[in-house]
C-alpha cells in the first residue's frame, strides 16, 4: 500500500504545515482589509511573491524587535509580517503619502496597533540625507514611479 513502507519513494502523504496555512489566512485579511483597486494590488504582490518565500523570509527574519520596511507602499509586508510574529514592531516608510494613508486603512481594518506597525511618510529622513535619498530611490525603483 501507497506510504505504509519505508521503501515508498514518495514517502506517506503530509499535510502542509501549519504555517502555511497561517500564512494564507494572513494574506487573505491583508487583502480583505484594503478598498477594492488596492484590494485586487494586494492579492496579486502575494501571488508573485509565492507563500514558500514569504514563509522563508518570515524564518529569517527576527522574531521580535523593530524592523524596517523601506518603501513599504500599501504597507502589505510590514502587515504581514506583524501578523504571522506579533513580537515584531515593524516601521514603515514610504514617500508616497497615499500608499501610507491606505496602508493606514489597512491596518485599522485588521485591528494592528500603530505601535505594533508605525507607518510614516516622514520618518526616512531618520537615515540621514544620503540615506533619505537612497530609501526614496529604491521606494521610487520598486513601484516604477516616484512617490
Amino acid at each position: 500500500m501507497r506510504g505504509d513502507s519505508s521503501d515508498d519513494i514518495d514517502g506517506p502523504a503530509r499535510e502542509p504545515p501549519v504555517e502555511e496555512h497561517e500564512s494564507a489566512r494572513a494574506v487573505a485579511r491583508i487583502a480583505r482589509a484594503l478598498p477594492p483597486v488596492e484590494r485586487a494590488y494586494a492579492f496579486a504582490r502575494f501571488v508573485i511573491m509565492r507563500q514558500k518565500l514569504l514563509a522563508l523570509m518570515n524564518l529569517v527574519l527576527p522574531g521580535e524587535g523593530r524592523i524596517l520596511d523601506v518603501g513599504c507602499g500599501f504597507g502589505l509586508f510590514s502587515a504581514y509580517f506583524a501578523l504571522v510574529c506579533p513580537d515584531r514592531r515593524m516601521v514603515g516608510v514610504d514617500p508616497s503619502a497615499r500608499r501610507i494613508g491606505m496602508a493606514r486603512i489597512g491596518l485599522d481594518e485588521l485591528h494592528i496597533g500603530r505601535q505594533r506597525v508605525a507607518l510614516d511618510r516622514d520618518r526616512i529622513g531618520f537615515l540621514g540625507t544620503d540615506g533619505a535619498h537612497r530609501a526614496r530611490g529604491t521606494a521610487r525603483d520598486r513601484h516604477g514611479r516616484r512617490g
